[in-house]
């Protein structure tokens, strides 16, 4: 029987620096999201959102102006 915190094993690759971000949905998006994930055969809806938002911020490094992102017309949630 193990006693106090189980050891971990050292990863030898240089660590990852990561933030968590607090995001809001309405019911109706993940409901869509969930149904889109799903089909896809994806793992998990955290992994859909990921994938997601990387290419949106990709598609947005590789847009002609810096203004591109102001012109989705998509409302931000609240």
């Amino acid at each position: 029987m193990t006693v106090g915190p189980t050891p971990r094993r050292a990863v030898e690759a240089e660590p990852v620096d990561y933030r968590v971000l607090p995001l809001r949905f309405t019911a109706a998006s993940v409901d869509q999201m969930d149904a889109i994930w799903r089909a896809l055969g994806m793992r998990s809806r955290t992994d859909f959102v990921r994938t997601a938002i990387d290419a949106y911020v990709r598609s947005l490094a590789s847009a002609p102006t810096p203004g591109a992102a102001a012109d989705t017309g998509a409302a931000a949630p609240r």
